[in-house]
């Protein structure tokens, strides 16, 4: 049987973030390109959950998690680290994941279509989860277990999107 190498799979660490200056590249359009772009913008925003979707089954439910995380802290993530009773390399690699998710809009990336997955173990997600019930009532809605989280070794050609008839995953 093919053995995975699930390393090849964890989110980057750390996360690429590029800063993007759009200030003066807006200032330049006219009123109506302006309305064109914010449109647009708008539009991308109001369909991220139908790419979601399409990304891969769990994403939609990570999202969610994610956010609910997010909200019921307020930001301050080292006072939801005390209440889950994580470690800082812990929510460092929670976080780590959650910027690479949301860059992403999903669980696979963007550009190689491969699923990435967190540094984090399986107890840390379950640690979050127990410490914000709208994050759990998230993952419990989409029926997503923690281990969508992670890499599927009895099925390896899942961590790739494409042909389903090669064993791959495709929404």
């Amino acid at each position: 049987m093919y053995e995975m190498d699930e390393s090849q799979y964890f989110a980057d660490q750390p996360p690429t973030i590029v800063n993007l200056a759009v200030k003066p590249h807006f200032e330049a359009l006219t009123d109506q390109q302006k309305l064109y772009a914010h449109n647009v913008s708008r539009a991308a925003f109001l369909g991220s959950r139908i790419v979601l979707r399409q990304v891969s089954p769990e994403s939609e439910a990570i999202f969610d998690f994610i956010i609910s995380l997010h909200q019921s802290c307020n930001g301050d993530w080292t006072k939801l680290q005390k209440d889950a009773g994580i470690d800082d390399q812990a929510l460092k690699d929670f976080l780590n994941y959650s910027t690479q998710f949301l860059g992403n809009l999903g669980d696979y990336k963007g550009f190689g279509d491969s699923k990435f997955i967190p540094r984090c173990s399986p107890q840390t997600i379950e640690a979050l989860a127990s410490a914000v019930p709208k994050a759990k009532e998230a993952l419990e809605k989409f029926n997503v277990q923690t281990a969508a989280f992670y890499a599927t070794a009895n099925e390896p050609a899942k961590m790739h999107l494409g042909f389903p008839d090669k064993g791959h995953l495709s929404t």
